[in-house]
């Protein structure tokens, strides 16, 4: 998320980085605004489970305390 301002090419590479970091595969990268959505499949075992992680402002409000 932090490299959202530097556009997509910079914070897909980024979130390349980590996912091979951790033995994953990314399978999409976008950016729309400041929100960052990036999807990957990491193999455990028998499985191959897709992650995906959202960042960037909440998508509504916080309801008042």
């Amino acid at each position: 998320a932090a490299t959202w301002a530097h556009g997509p090419e910079a914070a897909c590479a980024t979130a390349l980085r980590v996912a091979r970091a951790q033995g994953a595969t990314l399978t999409a990268c976008t950016l729309q605004g400041e929100v960052s959505t990036v999807t990957a499949r990491a193999p455990t075992g028998p499985f191959t489970p897709t992650i995906t992680a959202r960042a960037g402002p909440p998508a509504e409000p916080a309801p008042p305390r």
